[in-house]
């Protein structure tokens, strides 16, 4: 039941962040167009800004998809988890408000210390970024409610939710922006008028979910729930912090050193390179209630056999997006972007981006088993290794080498800390040699991916001059790799934990059956 489920939420997670992309990359080009090139840098700061005050209840949001992913559907626990819903709410409302209550007052101060432009009126960027701020307010209260249906397995319905949403969210930012003549804060009030509808949808849903006769009155006293969210939240929120630091620091960069016109350009390439991510996600947030229900049900040992048998499949996948569209990347920024000249200016930015991403990517599921397991410390404390490099080296870089130098620092610190996380994690978790989960799940999927997608391009080279031949060349190469290896892969898998099972029925020497011992968190 339990795998049907899941499998039904995959798809539908996946359907939805593959046509939520495809919505940014389709509008991206119509925003760029409706606000010009420095206008359109506000976007890449909203984007930074989003991240920024996000991650501040990151962890509140995490802590409670948890509570909501345990098993259990009886009377008392429905009654548990809609008062610990309504508690969260009244939380989340005083956060919300606080968030634009501040960003109002803020909004001068980053106008005139934190950004540089020049074809822009101060008053218009101050509007924006107001209106930004109560974007990301009715946002929050929107993370709540899909934390809620996300942990109750309700996974289509959140899912559908968000297509809807990022779709009219485009839509109506796009029109707002072309009635005014690309007025920059309709633009953004378009987002605003989205994100509150957004917001009262998911509340509709998740009570809908809880409520069939688990509604209680709920006291003020209810906020004491809250207690039993902070030990999670506080880790997961002290990591996201740092992360802030470590992944939006070439952005901010850029946007004081470069200015909004280029940073406006960083952001298509990033756009880009979120591809792989939005198949990561996809399978990490599908995962994560069933990680959850397998750990308490399996232990550490079935949730490292879960682990390992989507995480190989899912690494290939991966690389192979990656090494095709770093390789491809002229042509597909050139097709979509309609403009051959930003086409070529961000070939490398788009390989360092791409890259980068990939390797984040590889790391999102590897994260979900260990907060299925209410372990956050390791992620702390590799947040935290990675900061003196992303303080000291990504600004210098980018002083130095603009664009370029952003991108290739994300590039190098990615691949460092995943190579270091994924050999440490499998190893003291999951019971993997640490060389070898990076070998296998790391090195050697980079490598033959990027060999293949490089041999794509030079036969693409050959057989057409034409940017659209050469992407048609580049699909049917990733499709042909996928095919060929993941049965493979699959096959390796099925053979290993055969040979796992089969040694683990055979009797000791004395004749006594062997017993392991309890399943103990570190």
């Amino acid at each position: 039941m339990i795998v049907s489920k899941a499998r039904n939420n995959f798809v539908a997670n996946l359907v939805a962040r593959v046509w939520s992309a495809m919505s940014v990359y389709f509008f991206l080009p119509a925003y760029l167009g409706v606000l010009g090139r420095e206008a359109f840098g506000l976007v890449a700061f909203f984007a930074t800004m989003n991240v920024a005050i996000t991650v501040l209840v990151s962890g509140w949001t995490r802590a409670l998809r948890f509570e909501f992913s345990k098993p259990g559907d009886d009377l008392v626990d429905r009654r548990r988890k809609y008062e610990l819903l309504r508690s969260y709410e009244v939380a989340c409302l005083a956060v919300a408000a606080g968030v634009a209550v501040v960003g109002m007052a803020l909004a001068p101060i980053i106008t005139r210390h934190v950004l540089t432009f020049e074809g822009l009126q101060a008053a218009d960027v101050t509007s924006a970024i107001r209106l930004m701020f109560c974007c990301v307010a009715a946002q929050l209260l929107a993370s709540a409610f899909a934390s809620c249906l996300h942990g109750l397995l309700r996974q289509v319905r959140a899912t559908v939710s968000e297509v809807v949403w990022a779709t009219t969210r485009a839509v109506t930012a796009w029109a707002f922006g072309m009635l005014t003549g690309g007025d920059v804060v309709a633009f953004f009030a378009g987002f605003f008028v989205v994100d509150i509808g957004y917001a009262f949808a998911l509340r509709l849903q998740a009570f809908a979910a809880l409520e069939r006769d688990a509604r209680t009155p709920w006291s003020i006293g209810g906020l004491r729930d809250l207690r039993i969210l902070a030990a999670m939240s506080l880790g997961v929120s002290v990591t996201s912090i740092v992360y802030f630091f470590n992944t939006q620091i070439d952005r901010v960069a850029i946007g004081k050193v470069l200015g909004l016109a280029d940073l406006g350009a960083y952001n298509l390439a990033a756009a880009l390179a979120q591809v792989p991510i939005v198949l990561t996600t996809a399978v990490a947030v599908t995962a994560f209630p069933v990680f959850v229900r397998v750990f308490h049900r399996d232990g550490r040992q079935g949730l490292g056999e879960l682990v390992l048998r989507v995480g190989r499949p899912l690494s290939w996948v991966v690389a192979t997006l990656a090494a095709h569209l770093s390789v491809f990347a002229p042509e597909i920024l050139t097709v979509w972007l309609g403009d051959a000249s930003l086409g070529a200016e961000l070939r490398w930015v788009a390989f360092g981006l791409i890259g980068g991403s990939a390797m984040l990517a590889l790391q999102q599921l590897t994260y979900e088993a260990l907060l299925a397991q209410s372990v956050t410390r390791v992620n702390l404390v590799m947040s935290l290794s990675m900061l003196p490099y992303s303080v000291v080296a990504t600004p210098l870089l980018v002083g130095n080498f603009g664009l370029v130098g952003g991108a290739f620092s994300w590039l190098a610190l990615m691949t460092a800390s995943t190579c270091c996380y994924q050999a440490y994690v499998h190893a003291k978790y999951f019971e993997v040699g640490a060389a070898r989960s990076v070998l296998t799940g790391v090195i050697a999927p980079f490598f033959i991916a990027f060999g293949w997608a490089l041999a794509a391009a030079s036969l693409a080279s050959r057989l057409t001059p034409d940017d659209l031949g050469r992407l048609a060349v580049a699909g049917v190469s990733g499709i042909l790799s996928v095919v060929i290896v993941l049965p493979v892969l699959s096959k390796d898998i099925r053979l290993s934990k055969l040979r796992k099972t089969s040694a683990g029925n055979r009797l000791p020497l004395d004749g006594v059956h062997s017993h392991e011992e309890p399943n103990t968190l570190p």
